[in-house]
């Protein structure tokens, strides 16, 4: 799909359960993604967001489950992509992880997880994260469904290992 280039913002929720969006062009002159705007897309399979976007919500992708790619463009002056994971330019603040990944070590310089970054990822089995992390939002790590083994040390107290 082609938005038009008289598009500046893309409201919360805005394609949210298209199912059948299997790829989307944001223009240039799309200055604001809102939240949740292409979560549930479960066709969408790449997101590029351009170097007119000074403003992401939470969970924009949120169950995209066939999504492979989060690309920014290299001249944006706000944020970046780095191993399909969204960030701040700083990289200070992780947006939006790749639903489908399964393993993430955070860098150093990661000290926010924001809210939903990591919802709905349900492949994810190891996370790695920095002593530099300082706030985990809200709903960041909702509908993650962990591959765990359970061993009972003793029938009245189970113990869990993630």
């Amino acid at each position: 799909m082609n938005l038009p280039n008289t598009i500046t913002e893309i409201k919360a929720n805005a394609f949210q359960y298209c199912r059948a969006l299997a790829s989307i062009s944001i223009p240039n002159s799309v200055i604001s993604i809102g939240d949740y705007a292409f979560s549930d897309c479960s066709a969408l399979t790449s997101i590029r967001i351009p170097e007119s976007v000074t403003t992401i919500g939470a969970g924009i992708v949120t169950g995209c489950t066939n999504l492979t790619e989060i690309q920014v463009e290299a001249g944006n002056p706000a944020y970046s992509a780095v191993d399909n994971i969204l960030y701040d330019k700083e990289q200070t603040t992780l947006i939006q992880c790749l639903p489908s990944k399964t393993s993430v070590s955070l860098p150093a310089t990661v000290t926010v997880i924001g809210s939903s970054a990591f919802n709905n990822c349900t492949g994810l089995t190891s996370i790695t994260l920095p002593q530099s992390l300082t706030t985990i939002g809200d709903r960041a790590f909702s509908l993650c469904i962990y591959n765990h083994r359970t061993t009972k040390t003793n029938q009245k107290y189970p113990s869990v290992n993630l």
